[in-house]
C-alpha cells in the first residue's frame, strides 16, 4: 500500500535532511537485520529502533511536522504520526515502536532502574521490522534536479537484486505468509536488571507459544524465594 499523493518541493537544507535520514533509515535497517541473523538481538533491536525513527520522521518532514522534539523516541513520532495520518498508524504495531523505544533506553546501563526489562522474539522482531520498514519506505519518494521520474528507492532497487543481508529470512521476499514464518521454533532473548542491580540475560529457543501482534512480555520475574526467575515462556531457570 502506498500513501504517495503528491509533490513538495524542498530547499537545500530540508533536501538534504530528508535524504539523509532516507538513507541511513535503510542502512540501519539492513545493519539490524545482519546483527538479529547473527543472533544479536539486543544491539540489533538497539538499531531497529534508530532505523524506524527515521523512516517515520520522513514521512513527518514532507508533511511540515517539527520532529525535533521527538528526538529518538518512535512513541512520540507515532503519536505526531497519528495527529497527521491516522489512516497510517492502523497499519503498525504500537506496542513493537514501545517495545523497540524502551529497548533503546538500555545503551547506558547506569541510566536503567532495578526491575527494567524486556523480552525479545527473534523471528517475529524480524518479521515485524520487515513489515514496518516495507510500509514506511514506500510512503515517500524522492527525484533530483529536473528529473522527471521519481527512481526506485534503494531498498526497492536491493530487493529486486536479492541482496543477501536483505533476502534472509525475510519473508515478505520469500513470498510466505507471516503466520507460516513464525511457525518456526523461535530464538528469545531476556534482559533484566534485578534489585542489586545485577544484570540477568537469558538467550534460548522454544516452541512459539505468544501471541504474535504481542511484543510486550514480563522478563525474568523473579520468584519469592529470590533465587529463582520465570522466563516469559512460562519455564523456569535458576
Amino acid at each position: 500500500m502506498s500513501e504517495f499523493s503528491g509533490e513538495k518541493i524542498f530547499d537545500l537544507k530540508s533536501a538534504k535532511r530528508f535524504i539523509g535520514l532516507k538513507s541511513v533509515s535503510y542502512k540501519e535497517y539492513l545493519a539490524a537485520r545482519h546483527l538479529f541473523n547473527g543472533n544479536f538481538l539486543h544491539q540489533g533491536a538497539i538499531l531497529m529502533n534508530t532505523s524506524l525513527e527515521k523512516a517515520l520522521k520522513v514521512y513527518l518532514l514532507v508533511n511540515d511536522v517539527n520532529i525535533d522534539l521527538a528526538k529518538h523516541n518512535t512513541v512520540k513520532l507515532f503519536k505526531l504520526l497519528e495527529k497527521t495520518n491516522a489512516k497510517i498508524v492502523t497499519a503498525l504495531n504500537r506496542d513493537f515502536l514501545k517495545i523497540l523505544s524502551k529497548i533503546y533506553l538500555s545503551r547506558y546501563y547506569e541510566k536503567l532502574e532495578t526491575g527494567y526489562n524486556f523480552v525479545i522474539l527473534k523471528n517475529q522482531f524480524l518479521a515485524e521490522l520487515d513489515y514496518t520498514f516495507s510500509y514506511l519506505d514506500e510512503l515517500t519518494k524522492f527525484r533530483m534536479g529536473r528529473d522527471k521520474n521519481f527512481p526506485d528507492s534503494k531498498y526497492n532497487r536491493d530487493k529486486a537484486e536479492q541482496l543477501d543481508v536483505l533476502v534472509e529470512n525475510n519473508y515478505i521476499i520469500s513470498n510466505i505468509s507471516k503466520e507460516q514464518y513464525l511457525a518456526q521454533p523461535e530464538y528469545v532473548y531476556e534482559f533484566r536488571i534485578a534489585p542489586n542491580y545485577e544484570i540477568i540475560e537469558v538467550l534460548y529457543k522454544t516452541q512459539n507459544t505468544y501471541e504474535p501482534s504481542k511484543f510486550i512480555h514480563e522478563a525474568l520475574k523473579i520468584l519469592p524465594d529470590n533465587h529463582s526467575v520465570q522466563l516469559s515462556q512460562n519455564k523456569n531457570s535458576s
